[in-house]
């Protein structure tokens, strides 16, 4: 699969992007915030850890880390 294809072609389309995934990391964590009492801790502690990883994510996408900056639009 040529995963070239999916890169966002401009500026917007970038930011677009950026937002939807930040949309869900914050979704995604507000989840596991209000419905803590539903799973173990150790679950809880896990997908706290995800959450955490898809952050530091958004950050190098964000420029903080120049990681992405060649696939930037």
């Amino acid at each position: 699969m040529e995963l070239i294809k999916f890169l966002p072609n401009s500026a917007v389309d970038y930011i677009n992007c950026f937002r939807t995934l930040a949309a869900l990391t914050d979704s995604a964590l507000n989840y596991i915030e209000r419905d803590n009492d539903r799973a173990s801790e150790n679950d809880r502690t896990r997908s706290l850890a995800r959450v955490a990883e898809s952050v530091e994510t958004l950050a190098s996408l964000r420029g903080d880390h120049a990681a992405y900056y060649d696939a930037r639009p």
